[in-house]
């Protein structure tokens, strides 16, 4: 989806990876939003093994604070929930 690569290009500069990353480990995550497209909460769907860049990527969605407008025509109930995957090299 289109709106999903934009709303994790805004939150991907935002990333403070940690000093003792290895690899390219991958984070997923499940973020609600209000419906002026504020982050509501974000949960770890699956760990990316390194409990401080799950932290890190958390973080960097929280400080993201407001997503991009949704695409034309698109109903918020569509994106009330959306899966992000995070990669510190992608």
């Amino acid at each position: 989806d289109g709106w999903v690569s934009r709303v994790q290009a805004k939150v991907r500069p935002l990333v403070e990876l940690p000093a003792d990353l290895k690899g390219n480990p991958k984070a997923v995550l499940l973020v609600r939003l209000l419906p002026s497209l504020e982050v509501q909460s974000v949960r770890v769907l699956q760990s990316s093994g390194n409990d401080a860049y799950d932290e890190a990527v958390q973080r960097a969605v929280r400080e993201a604070h407001t997503f991009p407008s949704l695409p034309s025509g698109a109903s918020f109930g569509d994106y009330r929930q959306i899966k992000l995957e995070f990669r510190p090299h992608s």
